[in-house]
């Protein structure tokens, strides 16, 4: 999801991405529990460009656009990854939520 939003938005756009796998059927339901890794890009830009990346990999995916801010992109959520192709995605960050948020 892009770094660029405030530390909720991250949250709550990665969850609405998620969500938009599993509508469409991205995750299939005769695996485990797939792991669930969470990576920043710095922006829409940046996102756009992954999204280039995952077509010419062949990986599956759905990105989100936000209506409250104008149809942006904001997070993207990809198919279980094998092992060869996570090394695909490596150059992506972990995500590192700096500011404190309390429910």
């Amino acid at each position: 999801m892009r770094e660029d939003l405030s530390s909720n938005q991250q949250a709550v756009q990665a969850i609405h991405a998620a969500v938009e796998a599993t509508r469409q059927g991205l995750i299939p339901t005769d695996i485990e529990h797939p792991s669930l890794v969470l990576c920043g890009v710095p922006n829409e830009a940046a996102l756009a460009s992954l999204r280039r990346k995952l077509d010419l990999l062949g990986l599956r995916y759905v990105s989100f656009t936000e209506p409250d801010i104008g149809n942006q992109h904001t997070a993207v959520a990809i198919e279980p990854l094998t092992k060869n192709q996570r090394r695909d995605l490596k150059h992506l960050r972990l995500l590192n939520i700096k500011e404190p948020t309390y429910v």
